[in-house]
């Protein structure tokens, strides 16, 4: 018999017999390749040896003794995915991927700076600040929403302006101008009475006295005189009898 068989007597003579993992007729025993057969699971190598054979699974794979099955990586810990990135397991193995804000490789993320990227929607009145993995958006000074829209407030209107209260406000985009009135000078934020008799910045008649109000001016015609302060004409006492003269002169 063959060293790979086993030999059993029996009257009269003996038999051989291959051991498992041979095939022959006892006398002649060899080795039978298992793993050509595909004994093993699909997702295991298979090492062929005499009379016999061994079965591992694959990397990211786990056996119950019979079968391979996958091991999820991600669940385990048994992965190398950034912090920021994202594990996706797949059959024998994982990938990673940055989550939303931040690039790489998935194995290193970095933050997307969104602002000097100008990928976020801030608006156009509005300043953007980059955050770790995002950015807020905030409507600046004049205007008021949520940061991804602004509208411009009216300081006016709602009288959360600091005009003088002898001037105008006049509302624009993000802010607001104080204009004195008529009859006042200053910046708008403070305004004072324009003396306009004094400036001689007045239309009063040569023949008229020029009085400075609050806001303006009064013109009045001298003694002798009459019109609106504006234009003056002499009166002619002689006609309308508006004198001192003797009834004989």
């Amino acid at each position: 018999c063959s060293d790979n068989a086993v030999c059993f007597n029996n009257i009269g003579g003996f038999e051989c017999e291959c051991k498992d993992g041979f095939t022959g007729d006892g006398v002649n025993c060899t080795d039978i390749d298992e793993c050509a057969l595909d004994v093993c699971d699909i997702n295991a190598s298979c090492s062929n040896s005499d009379g016999s054979y061994a079965c591992e699974c694959n990397t990211g794979y786990k056996s119950d003794g019979h079968t391979c099955t996958d091991i999820d990586e991600c669940i385990t810990g048994h992965h190398n995915c950034d912090i920021h990135g994202i594990c996706s397991n797949i059959n024998g193995s994982f990938t990673c991927s940055c989550y939303s804000g931040y690039f790489g490789s998935g194995v290193e993320c970095a933050d997307v700076n969104e602002c000097s990227d100008r990928t976020d929607n801030c608006d156009k009145n509005a300043s953007c600040e980059n955050t770790d993995g995002s950015f807020s958006c905030s409507c600046v000074q004049g205007f008021i929403g949520s940061g991804s829209e602004c509208i411009n407030i009216n300081e006016c209107e709602l009288s959360v302006h600091n005009c003088d209260e002898s001037a105008v406000c006049n509302d624009n985009q993000g802010g607001f101008i104080c204009e004195c009135l008529p009859g006042y000078e200053g910046d708008g934020f403070i305004c004072h009475d324009e003396n306009e008799c004094a400036d001689e910045e007045n239309n009063c008649s040569a023949f008229a006295t020029c009085s400075n109000i609050e806001g303006g001016f009064e013109c009045d015609c001298k003694t002798g005189y009459e019109g609106d302060g504006v234009s003056c004409n002499d009166i002619n006492e002689c006609i309308t009898g508006d004198h001192s003269c003797h009834s004989n002169a």
